[in-house]
């Protein structure tokens, strides 16, 4: 199993899969005008539910500019860690960072698969560093099958934090006295029942997200 690490030079403009008003016309919601508390709250859904896809898939989906250094190696093919990978997104590729920025590399000295990240060339050396920008540039060029995972995990923490407003809330009433006061057991219960199995959003997640998640290298 090789080391890998990664350096970051460029960090990504957004990791948000949506733009405030996509999510709007998808949850059914105002496009224009509106509560601009209730907008400041979607857009940080947004991020929130971005952000839990990532760690879910245990990756940065962000176009990022990286220098990912390969180390113990014995085989000819390297898997980038962000991808999708445009050729002319690969800067350099050799023992050292290089300087940066710089043009990228000439197509022919590399074989890049583009949508997985698998890259070839010739004599990789031990360690290898390769230079590139990888990922997608968010949120123009967010997969749709990824907004969709978006609003259902915003969907989700939409309803849970409505549920939770309520729920476990009990009441206890003797002649004209009223005891009203929150049931911690009803939200334990609850909580147990939504973290059986996959990703714990339902069978769309987990049909979609694995194929996002790395499983080899």
């Amino acid at each position: 199993m090789a080391d890998v690490s990664i350096k970051v030079l460029e960090e990504p403009t957004s990791r948000d899969f949506l733009t405030l008003e996509e999510a709007q016309k998808r949850l059914g919601m105002p496009t224009t005008g509106g509560d601009p508390a209730a907008n400041e709250l979607l857009q940080t859904q947004i991020t929130d539910a971005s952000a839990i896809i990532a760690r879910l898939c245990n990756r940065e989906f962000a176009k990022t500019t990286v220098a990912e250094t390969w180390r113990g190696n014995d085989h000819e093919t390297i898997f980038l860690r962000l991808w999708p990978v445009k050729d002319a997104d690969v800067f350099g590729i050799g023992g050292g960072l290089g300087i940066w920025p710089s043009p990228p590399l000439a197509p022919g000295s590399f074989e890049l698969e583009n949508h997985t990240g698998k890259l070839r060339a010739n004599g990789f050396g031990d360690p290898v560093t390769v230079t590139y920008a990888g990922g997608y540039l968010l949120p123009d060029e967010a997969p749709d099958d990824l907004k969709a995972v978006c609003l259902i995990v915003m969907r989700s923490s939409r309803s849970e934090a409505q549920r939770e407003s309520v729920e476990g809330i009990r009441m206890l009433a003797h002649k004209e006295s009223r005891v009203i006061f929150f049931d911690p057991n009803t939200q334990k219960t609850a909580t147990a029942a939504a973290a059986t199995g996959g990703f714990g959003y339902g069978a769309a997640v987990d049909a979609i997200l694995p194929r996002y998640i790395r499983r080899w290298a």
